[in-house]
């Protein structure tokens, strides 16, 4: 996946997050002491901050993911191809 999708995705997310709260744009940013363009910036995949730390990550080989508080999630590696030898 390149960043560009990793980076929609993520906007995405946080979009998705916010809605499931039941919180406007307004809302949220003053929840999160942040402006209101800021959040719409990061909503749209627009935000310089998020992408370079998305792509951090991402060229370091990991992908991010949200998890709602007390949930738990169990990540499967994939096989060392190394092993198969």
């Amino acid at each position: 996946m390149v960043l560009a999708e990793r980076r929609g995705r993520v906007s995405r997310a946080l979009a998705g997050v916010r809605h499931a709260a039941g919180l406007t744009q307004v809302q949220a940013a003053a929840r999160l002491r942040m402006d209101r363009t800021t959040l719409l910036n990061m909503e749209a995949g627009r935000n310089l901050a998020v992408s370079r730390f998305i792509g951090l990550f991402s060229r370091m080989g990991y992908d991010l993911i949200a998890v709602p508080h007390g949930a738990r999630v169990s990540v499967a590696m994939p096989p060392d191809e190394s092993a198969r030898s």
